[in-house]
Parts: structure tokens; C-alpha cells; sequence
């Protein structure tokens, strides 16, 4: 969009200060058609050699810029841009500057606050596939707070940083929430999921996934403590039992593995090499 309006203020300057004939009309002070020297068209209200009140100027590459004028310059109206997007609302040096509403080609729509030709501010964003953006922006990009609806009921809420949830954030979706630290749309530092069945985890994760030190708290009373690695128990940990028997040594693939101390709910204790869950010989 950018390219755009440079493209726009460039021929407008000629336009306004060019010396082009006054093709119809009053040039001077009423309405009438003038024609730049480079080939663009004004055609609305003048006053004092101006262009003033209500006006249209057709760009001969392409493009126009319908609306209301004071001392040759937009204030409000619309933008149609070679590219196909429009855009109405305010405006200042030929660019979207205060509430507007703009419609991409693509079939996106902004609605809200622009600085400058930018999306800046407090807007609306809704994409061609459903999903809808609401809160801040910056230079044409999510940055502060804001919430994403998708079109099939997920939602988060959280802070963006250059597009992308990073940050603070809370997910939710059919098959559970998530709450905690984020970095480019991913689940990375410190947070909590919890599932739909109950289970809940609280600890680390890293590009979307529990890793490092974490606790998985299960419905049935059973839980985890101890490392994970990539999504998966995964090192040093403690499995507690609903029975009440402790697990605590070796975890790979999610499952015991290696030497693990038992301690039962008696005192006793003893040790043993298990593989994928299954002790094969005792200590």
C-alpha cells in the first residue's frame, strides 16, 4: 500500500501546482474539469484557483480519489488504487489518516485507526477465510494487545508483537487451553495447558511444546515431575501413582526407561531397569 500512495502524493504534486488548462468550467471559483501536465483529471469544486468542496480526481495510470477538498488537498473520501483495493475515510496528504475503512483486493478488510497511510491505532481485521482480529496495531501490523477469532471458535487473547502472538497469551480450543508465555505464534517459555479430560501440565515449553522442566498433574490422580523433551518425559522425573507408589530415575519416549527407584506406600523400596513401562529386572 505504501508504494501506492507515494505514487499518489507524486502526481499530485504536479497536479496542484502544475499551470494545466481548465479543460470546462470554472477553474477559478465554481466547478469545472482541469487536466494536468501529467495527464491526470480534477473534476469537482474550485475556489481561489483551488481545489475546494466536493471533487474527483482520475489518475491517468490508473486509480482515483473521490471526495472532499480544501485548499487543494483531500480531507475525506475515496481511495481506489490501481491494485484494486479502496479504501474510505479520512485523510491527510493523500493518505489514510485518522478512521477509515479499507478493503484489499485479496478480500481482507481494515476497519479503525490509520497514521500516515498506516494502520495504526485501535482497528478491526477480517481475513477472506473467517478469522477476525480485534485491538492494536502498528505500522500496518498486530502489535499490543488484541484478539483473534478463528472461524472455527478457537480464540487468543494476548499480546502480538510484528504480526505474530508473542508474549503474554491465553489460547482456547476444542481440545483445550493454553495459558502463558508465547514467541512467533508458538507456546515458548513459561505456561499451562490444560486438556479437555482433566490432565493438566504447568511447567517449560519450546516452539509449541512441553520441554524442559515441567509437572503433569492427571485427573485419575496420577502425576509427573521431572524433564521433558520435545513434547514427550524425557530424563530425570518422578511418576506418583494414584496407588501411591513413586517412580523416580530414568524417562524416555514419555515412558520409564533405565534405572527408576520404587518406593510403595509401605516404606519399601527398591530399585529395577525398566523398558517402555515394563520393569525387566530388578536391582
Amino acid at each position: 500500500m505504501q508504494k501506492l500512495l507515494i505514487y499518489f502524493l507524486l502526481l499530485f504534486s504536479n497536479l496542484i501546482y502544475a499551470q494545466g488548462p481548465c479543460k470546462s468550467g470554472d477553474c477559478e471559483n465554481g466547478f469545472g474539469k482541469y487536466l494536468t501536465s501529467g495527464g491526470d483529471v480534477y473534476e469537482g469544486q474550485f475556489k481561489n484557483g483551488l481545489f475546494e468542496g466536493r471533487g474527483k480526481v482520475a489518475m491517468k495510470k490508473g486509480g482515483t480519489i473521490e471526495g472532499d477538498w480544501k485548499k487543494g488537498l483531500p480531507y475525506q473520501g475515496n481511495i481506489n488504487f490501481i491494485n484494486g483495493d479502496k479504501y474510505v475515510g479520512a485523510i491527510s496528504d493523500f493518505n489514510p489518516h485518522g478512521k477509515g475503512r479499507y478493503l484489499f483486493s485479496n478480500g481482507k478488510i481494515y476497519e479503525g485507526d490509520y497514521a500516515f497511510g498506516k494502520c495504526s491505532g485501535k482497528g478491526k481485521l477480517f481475513y477472506k477465510d473467517g478469522n477476525k482480529y480485534e485491538g492494536d496495531f502498528l505500522f500496518d501490523n498486530l502489535n499490543g494487545n488484541g484478539i483473534m477469532t478463528y472461524l472455527n471458535g478457537n480464540t487468543y487473547v494476548g499480546k502480538f508483537i510484528d504480526g505474530k502472538a508473542q508474549g503474554e497469551g491465553i489460547f482456547k480450543s476444542s481440545i483445550g487451553m493454553y495459558s502463558g508465555q508465547w514467541f512467533k505464534n508458538k507456546y515458548q517459555g513459561k505456561g499451562t495447558y490444560k486438556y479437555p479430560n482433566g490432565d493438566v501440565y504447568t511447567g517449560d515449553w519450546f516452539e509449541g511444546l512441553s520441554h524442559g522442566q515441567g509437572i503433569m498433574t492427571y485427573k485419575n490422580g496420577n502425576k509427573y515431575i521431572g524433564n521433558y523433551i520435545k513434547g514427550q518425559k524425557g530424563g530425570v522425573g518422578k511418576w506418583i501413582s494414584s496407588s501411591g507408589i513413586i517412580y523416580e530415575g530414568s524417562f524416555a519416549n514419555g515412558l520409564k526407561n533405565g534405572q527408576v527407584a520404587i518406593t510403595y506406600p509401605n516404606g519399601k523400596k527398591e530399585k529395577g531397569i525398566f523398558k517402555d513401562d515394563q520393569l525387566i529386572r530388578k536391582l
